[in-house]
C-alpha cells in the first residue's frame, strides 16, 4: 500500500471543515488498532474532531478490510440503514 498511496498533507488534518447548512451527518468510524500508516492515535484524534455516531476498534493492520470483512460489513451496513 506505501508504494500505491502517499501521507495527507499535514494542512488537510488540521484544517476546520466548513460548517455544512442543514443538519449535520452522522458518522461511522473503525479504528485499526495494529495501524502503521496512520497511528491509532491519530485515527482517536479523528474520531474527537468528527464526534462519529459509533466507532469500533479492530485489532487490525491498515488493511482492515482484507483482515476483517464481516466487521467492515457489519458497520457499513448499520451506517446504510442510519442506526
Amino acid at each position: 500500500m506505501t508504494a500505491a498511496q502517499s501521507l495527507p498533507q499535514a494542512v488537510a488534518l488540521k484544517t476546520p471543515r466548513q460548517n455544512r447548512p442543514g443538519k449535520p451527518y452522522p458518522g461511522w468510524y473503525q479504528i485499526s488498532n495494529q495501524d502503521h500508516m496512520i497511528p491509532p492515535e491519530t485515527q482517536q484524534w479523528f474520531t474527537e474532531r468528527m464526534k462519529p455516531k459509533k466507532t469500533i476498534r479492530l485489532n487490525s493492520s491498515h488493511a482492515s478490510l482484507a483482515s476483517h470483512p464481516n466487521e467492515i460489513i457489519a458497520l457499513i451496513e448499520e451506517a446504510a440503514r442510519g442506526h
